[in-house]
C-alpha cells in the first residue's frame, strides 16, 4: 500500500505505462520478453497494479463512509480474484480445471457471507498507512487458503524463484499485518521495483545485449 492518494495514483499510472509498453514490444517488435508474453499473465499483473488504482480512491474517500465502503468491497474482490487468475497459469488443464473448481466452491460462498455479515471498510493507522477491515478478525486460516491458491500454480510450473519470492513477500506481509492490521508501504515499492525491472530490461537490456550481439 502507498503512503497516500498521489503516490498511489502514480503509481497505477507508471506501471500501467510499462505494461502497456511490455505488451506492445512482445506483439510488434523483435525485444521481446517471453516469459511474460501470454494473456494470464498480463492480467496477474493487471491484478496488483488495480490495486494501486482502488487505494487512490480510497485514500481519496477515507472520510467518505458510503465510497470507503464500495472501494473497499472492490479491492477484497480483486483480492479474492487474484487466486483465479493465478491458477489460470497452470499449464495442466485437468489439474487447472479441478483447483478453479475447489477454489470457486469455496470462494463464493465465503465471499457471500463477508459482504452480508461483515462492514468492509478502510481507515489510517497511527503510522499514516492504510488499514484494510476486510476480514472478519482472528481468521488466519482464510489468508493461508488463500496463499495455497495464489501460489500453487507457480510452484507447479517450475517457477521456483517467482514462488520463493512470493512466499517470502507474503510472509513478511503478514508479519507486518499482524503489528498493525496494515502491510505498511511494502506492496508500493514491489510494484513499482518490478515494473522499473522490466522497464529497464526493456528499453536498456535487450538493445544492448543485442548490439553487443551478446544474446
Amino acid at each position: 500500500m502507498c503512503w497516500n492518494k498521489d503516490i498511489s495514483l502514480n503509481t497505477f499510472l507508471f506501471s500501467m505505462f510499462v505494461l502497456l509498453l511490455i505488451i506492445y514490444n512482445n506483439k510488434y517488435t523483435k525485444y521481446k520478453i517471453q516469459e511474460l508474453n501470454n494473456f494470464w499473465i498480463y492480467m496477474f499483473f493487471i491484478s496488483f497494479i488495480f490495486i494501486q488504482l482502488v487505494e487512490y480512491f480510497i485514500w481519496s474517500n477515507i472520510k467518505n463512509p458510503y465510497y470507503n465502503n464500495v472501494f473497499s468491497i472492490v479491492a477484497q474482490l480483486i483480492l479474492l480474484v487474484q487466486p483465479i487468475v493465478s491458477l489460470m497459469l497452470l499449464n495442466d488443464y485437468t489439474i487447472r480445471k479441478w483447483m478453479l473448481s475447489i477454489y470457486l466452491l469455496g470462494m463464493i460462498p465465503f465471499a457471500i457471507y463477508q459482504f452480508c455479515t461483515i462492514h468492509l471498510y478502510s481507515s489510517v493507522t497511527q503510522d499514516g498507512h492504510l488499514k484494510w477491515h476486510l476480514f472478519a478478525p482472528n481468521t488466519p486460516i482464510v489468508f493461508f487458503i488463500w496463499l495455497f491458491f495464489f501460489l500453487f500454480s507457480i510452484f507447479y510450473n517450475g517457477n521456483y524463484f517467482g514462488f520463493l519470492f512470493g512466499l517470502i513477500t507474503l510472509i513478511i506481509t503478514t508479519y507486518n499485518y499482524s503489528q498493525d492490521q496494515s502491510v505498511s508501504s511494502m506492496w508500493c515499492w514491489i510494484v513499482n521495483s518490478v515494473m522499473i525491472y522490466y522497464a529497464a530490461y526493456l528499453i536498456l537490456y535487450l538493445p544492448f545485449c543485442e548490439k553487443k550481439k551478446l544474446c
